[in-house]
């Protein structure tokens, strides 16, 4: 796999273990103990700065997956960050069946959970660039469905799937998982494999990630409906396949944060715009791949002269119902005039979808657009599978090797 990353993207952006390049980091099993228990993939890891990472010494929270929050302070709007996850955060990846770890606390002050942090958790998030949420217990015992059980005045680890708790234990003070990093670590990966699809931070990274050759970007909204169709019907699904490698990370960028679609704390229409411009986004005269004034969710490659090279918009199709009950494709990134060009070209079978008759449907209202969305999702998640296959070496199973 040498030579899918620079030494400046090295140096410029982020911390990448070995792991990252072995992609699943060796783990090939999808079991674990006696009980024949499916292994958990986890939806995302983290990109981590070196700046980050620096930073940890002192204060080693600074790891976990963290959130701006509006402030106001004498009149004054600043954004602050908060590296407790609020409860509507979690519920939303738990809506979307994403994977994820969460550790639920009920003392924050506690020597315990201090100690277990600097000298085990904020180790293993880095080696592994784990993407770990924190919350109260509090707000754990508010979210029964979440079905994490707290354990008196001990943190839980909690690993999260289909919408629920699919494991947990609790860090015992002076317990081995709590003092041995091998063994929480070996606890947590028997029971979960690492994906190769990064969520990105700072926009520091992400501007590293623009000006950088074969960098490949998911640029995505947390609140956008079509984002989270796209997630749990086809992209997380997708990095499930044991066979696959990708030869460059995928990069989630979130856009649903300060500095892209919101300026202190509320959505700035123009701020967003101009973000979608400067992001490849939107078609502009010097970035023909773009859609529009720019859709999400997108996929992109940026090549070594920093346009785009590779793009897929999925969804964000616009359907009419025709005089004759036909319900017809009336605007869609993928049309004819685009069949050509050559950020297509990881297509394998290009149908136009722009003008494309779906059929009639005897549903009506948000029964049909269900109907017809599902008719479209079978292109775009084959758009999107060449895409992804474009950029990954897909090895043959060990049982199959002479």
């Amino acid at each position: 796999m040498e030579g899918c990353y620079t030494s400046a993207m090295k140096k410029k952006l982020l911390l990448l273990p070995l792991a990252v390049i072995l992609v699943n980091g060796g783990l090939t099993s999808c079991t674990f103990g006696t009980n024949n228990n499916e292994k958990v993939y986890l939806s995302f890891r983290r990109t981590i700065s070196f700046d980050a990472l620096a930073d940890s010494y002192d204060e080693p929270t600074i790891l976990f997956h963290h959130f701006d929050e509006k402030v106001e302070k004498n009149g004054v709007t600043t954004m602050e960050k908060r590296y407790i996850a609020n409860e509507m955060e979690v519920q939303a990846m738990l809506d979307k069946k994403a994977s994820f770890i969460v550790a639920a606390v009920p003392d924050f002050t506690c020597l315990c959970w201090k100690n277990f942090v600097k000298d085990n958790l904020s180790i293993f998030i880095t080696e592994n660039n784990a993407d770990v949420y924190v919350v109260d217990s509090k707000t754990v015992l508010k979210n029964e469905s979440w079905g994490i059980n707290t354990s008196g005045n001990d943190p839980v680890i909690a690993i999260m799937s289909n919408g629920k708790a699919a494991y947990q234990t609790a860090i015992k003070d002076g317990g081995e998982l709590a003092k041995d990093r091998k063994k929480l670590s070996a606890w947590i990966t028997d029971r979960a494999n690492f994906t190769s699809l990064y969520w990105v931070g700072e926009e520091k990274e992400v501007d590293s990630l623009m000006d950088s050759p074969n960098s490949v970007i998911y640029f995505g909204r947390s609140s956008c409906s079509d984002c989270t169709y796209f997630e749990t019907n086809f992209l997380f699904d997708y990095f499930k396949d044991p066979n696959m490698r990708l030869q460059y990370p995928v990069y989630y960028v979130d856009c649903d944060v300060e500095g892209r679609r919101f300026k202190n704390g509320e959505y700035d229409e123009g701020q967003w715009k101009a973000y979608k411009a400067s992001h490849h986004l939107a078609e502009t005269e010097n970035n023909k791949a773009g859609y529009g004034e720019g859709y999400v969710p997108t996929l992109m490659q940026i090549s070594s002269s920093k346009t785009v090279d590779a793009m897929d918009v999925y969804l964000n199709d616009t359907v009419k119902k025709n005089e004759e009950g036909h319900y017809v494709v009336e605007k869609s990134y993928f049309t004819e005039a685009r069949k050509e060009n050559h950020y297509l070209d990881y297509i394998k079978n290009y149908t136009p979808l722009e003008g494309l008759d779906l059929g009639t449907c005897e549903e009506e209202g948000v029964k049909a657009y269900y109907w017809y969305r599902e008719k479209l999702a079978a292109y775009h998640n084959a758009y999107a599978k060449d895409f992804l296959d474009s950029m990954t070496i897909k090895i043959m199973p060990a049982a199959t090797l002479a």
